[in-house]
C-alpha cells in the first residue's frame, strides 16, 4: 500500500492513511490511457488516408509533423496498446505525407521527406535504445518532438481553411 499525501491545506492525518485500491487504479488508468489513444488511431488513419488522396505540398508538410510528434511519443508508452495504436497512426501520417508529395518538389524537399519516412518508419529497430540516450541528447529528441507538435496545429488550421476565412472577414 502506498500513504496518502495531503495536498495544500489538507488535514496531515490524512498521511497516515493508505490507499487499498492503487493497483486497481493504476490498471484503470492504463485502460483509458488505451481506449484514448486507440479512439485518436480510429479518427486519424481514415482522415490522415483522405488527407493523402487530396495531396499538396502542405498536405505532405503537415504527414511529416504528425508522424515525427507521434514516432516519439508512441514507444514512451508502457502500454502495449497505446504503443501500437499510436504507432498505427503514425505510420499513417508517413503514409498521408508519401501519397500527397508533389512530383515537381525540390530535390532537397524529397529528401527530407524521405529522411523523416525513414525514421518513423525504422522506429522499431532504434526506440529500445531511446531509454539509454544521455539526457542531453534525449532533450534534443524532445525539442523536436516539441517543434512537430506546435507545427501540426497552424498546418491543421490551414488545411481546414481558417486562414482564408480570417483574411476574408
Amino acid at each position: 500500500a502506498i500513504p496518502r499525501v495531503p495536498t495544500a491545506g489538507e488535514n496531515f492525518s490524512i498521511a497516515d492513511t493508505y490507499q487499498q485500491d492503487v493497483d486497481e487504479r493504476g490498471h484503470v488508468a492504463r485502460r483509458v490511457t488505451a481506449g484514448m489513444s486507440v479512439g485518436v488511431c480510429l479518427c486519424c488513419v481514415p482522415a490522415l488516408a483522405w488527407l493523402g488522396w487530396l495531396g499538396g505540398g502542405w498536405v505532405s508538410v503537415f504527414g511529416l509533423c504528425a508522424a515525427g510528434a507521434l514516432v516519439l511519443h508512441s514507444f514512451r508508452h508502457h502500454d502495449t496498446t497505446s504503443r501500437i495504436a499510436l504507432a498505427v497512426t503514425a505510420y499513417a501520417a508517413v503514409a498521408c505525407a508519401c501519397l500527397a508529395v508533389d512530383p515537381g518538389a525540390h530535390p532537397a524537399w524529397l529528401g527530407f521527406s524521405f529522411f523523416v519516412a525513414a525514421l518513423t518508419l525504422s522506429a522499431p529497430l532504434w526506440s529500445s535504445r531511446v531509454p539509454d540516450l544521455e539526457p542531453t541528447s534525449l532533450v534534443w529528441l524532445e525539442r523536436a518532438e516539441a517543434a512537430a507538435i506546435i507545427a501540426v496545429f497552424p498546418l491543421g488550421l490551414f488545411l481546414m481553411g481558417a486562414f482564408d476565412l480570417i483574411r476574408g472577414v
